[in-house]
């Protein structure tokens, strides 16, 4: 009951900010080592170390057992798994962009295909929608640099779907539809949103 969590805020807060802050990061850059990964990618790591309902279960377990001051024990738990929900689940996407790890949510939305290609065709349909601050926002189709094999046939800009010509602007939230031949979707999504093409995939 939340009423028998008051005498364990002391002695919880105490314990779960060891957890978080001291006990957790030592653990994980220790088990880490043997892994080249950068600093800023295990810092995430190790505080996105979520409590659930895992460690509640276990300390159910003193209390069927007859121990003594199993309930304080539990209590102790609950409320640790309580701290450690709110402050994790709170600052995550804080912490990520700190570290330099937050990544743009690459939306993706059902564009009606005004084109069908054969299953026997070596051509493929791929959409993709331009997210804030891609390479592409900004620039006109015939700036773009898509490489050899893409050809951009449909474009949907504020609920306006039309074939884009070379002047088009493209920009955010922007939907498009290209015909590619080959394996190019890679290729695409970095070219426009990273403007970097790798290099054997050629621009046009």
């Amino acid at each position: 009951f939340p009423s028998e969590l008051v005498p364990v805020i002391v002695p919880g807060l105490l314990t779960a900010f060891f957890l978080l802050l001291v006990a957790r990061p030592i653990a994980v850059l220790i088990t880490l080592l043997p892994w080249k990964m950068p600093m800023n990618e295990k810092g995430l790591v190790s505080w996105v170390g979520l409590r659930g309902a895992v460690p509640v279960i276990l300390a159910t377990y003193p209390l069927v057992a007859g121990v003594p001051d199993a309930d304080m024990i539990f209590n102790i738990v609950f409320f640790i798994v309580l701290v450690s929900a709110l402050v994790h689940g709170t600052s995550i996407p804080t912490v990520a962009r700190w570290f330099g790890l937050a990544a743009p949510l690459y939306e993706t939305r059902s564009l009606s295909r005004e084109f069908e290609v054969s299953p026997d065709a070596p051509s493929e349909l791929l959409e993709l929608v331009i997210p804030q601050g891609a390479y592409a926002v900004g620039k006109q189709v015939v700036d773009l640099g898509l490489p050899k094999g893409a050809l951009i046939i449909l474009l949907e800009k504020g609920g306006e779907r039309f074939v884009p010509s070379g002047s088009t602007t493209i920009e955010a939230g922007d939907t498009l539809l290209f015909l590619i031949v080959g394996n190019l979707a890679e290729a695409i999504r970095m070219q426009l949103f990273d403007g970097g093409a790798p290099e054997d995939a050629p621009a046009a």
